[in-house]
């Protein structure tokens, strides 16, 4: 979210600094997938403090698959788990990885729950939009072809949080058993790693908290009475994609100027890709502000030019247009492209406290 102080900046006046900068992936969120393409997201939330805004002590989150141990019949038996949070702190963000033998387990449904981070407006994969069943079903394929289910997330914007100290159902996956584990081994681990595209909790400020994580052990052969059918699955693998943006930004509002911040992007990739930079149209925000910094959700006060995207000296996008015309630059291989966002602000925009939820899309296909 992009915010500036409560009531326009007069030129001249000292800028405030942003809070500590969060990863998250996205994204989020809200994307185009091409046949064998690749789409990854991540929401920038943009905003501004009161100046010598206290430093907040980071809070702890425990992240888990539950059930911790899933006993299952042998091939062709299926078996759910859920991924769970528990914080020390009020939250707003999640996004977590699971990873399994291929071998032994293929994913065949994924979903969210209807309570906890069910309830958040945005859900996100590799694939883009998870409420999207083809979206859905694209990210199961490529988890079952590479042995993991790569960073899901959920999103609220503040300050819409989670409350802390109580469990939050965050995915449901089902899998389903195709091999027993060679002998003596007798069980394998769903995994969920940490790190900044694997497991991250935000908290209801959307300032990162410390994650604890714990799999769960399988056992996928426990009740094996004899053969079944055997499965031969592949998979062609359609390359690597990622996407890594510092959570928060601010800009400055100063009259009849336009005012910018500079958005590092990491982009991590294997081949040709494209990025996008759009306003994630939270849950609120109606159609014709698009693209424009608003007060609140339905909006009371806008600003009147829509905000800018820049890269080098590549096209000014403004991001009032369609996702398709804002892509903002393309490159090859892994690259930091940085961002310029600009507002200009007028003589005649009313002072508020304005903010902007953006989505930074890459795009790669082949």
């Amino acid at each position: 979210m992009l915010s500036s102080t409560e009531g326009l900046v007069p030129k001249g006046s000292t800028l405030f600094k942003g809070r500590k900068p969060v990863n998250r992936i996205q994204p989020f969120r809200r994307l185009r997938l091409a046949t064998l393409g690749l789409t990854l997201g991540a929401v920038l939330v943009v905003s501004s403090l009161p100046a010598a805004a206290p430093a907040l002590a980071a809070g702890t989150a425990a992240v888990r698959i539950d059930p911790a141990t899933v006993p299952a019949a042998g091939p062709g038996a299926g078996f759910s788990v859920q991924v769970v949070s528990n914080t020390s702190v009020n939250a707003s963000g999640i996004q977590t990885s699971v990873t399994f033998d291929k071998t032994l387990l293929q994913i065949t449904a994924l979903s969210r729950p209807a309570t906890g981070w069910g309830t958040a407006p945005t859900f996100i994969g590799p694939t883009g939009d998870l409420t999207a069943p083809a979206n859905v079903a694209t990210a199961i394929s490529q988890a079952n072809g590479s042995g993991k289910l790569a960073t899901i997330a959920a999103n609220l914007t503040p300050p819409a949080f989670l409350p802390s100290g109580v469990d939050q159902g965050f995915l449901n996956i089902t899998f389903q058993v195709i091999g027993c584990p060679v002998a003596p081994a007798s069980t394998t681990l769903l995994g969920l790693p940490t790190g900044a595209i694997d497991a991250v909790v935000l908290d209801g400020t959307g300032d990162p908290a410390v994650v604890t994580a714990t799999g769960s052990i399988v056992t996928p052969c426990s009740n094996n009475t004899g053969n079944a059918g055997t499965r031969v699955t592949s998979t062609l693998d359609p390359g690597f994609l990622a996407l890594q943006v510092d959570a928060n930004f601010n800009i400055p509002l100063i009259r009849q100027v336009t005012n910018t911040a500079n958005v590092p992007v990491k982009v991590f990739s294997d081949g040709v890709w494209t990025l996008n930079v759009s306003d994630a149209m939270p849950v609120g925000k109606n159609p014709p502000d698009r693209g424009h910094m608003t007060n609140a959700l339905p909006a009371t006060k806008r600003l009147a030019d829509p905000m800018k995207a820049r890269y080098d000296a590549e096209p000014l996008r403004s991001l009032d247009q369609p996702f398709a015309n804002t892509n903002v630059t393309s490159g090859t291989g892994t690259a930091t492209p940085v961002v310029t966002l600009s507002q200009f602000v007028g003589p005649t925009d009313p002072p508020a406290n304005y903010s902007i939820v953006l989505v930074f899309t890459a795009t790669s296909g082949f």
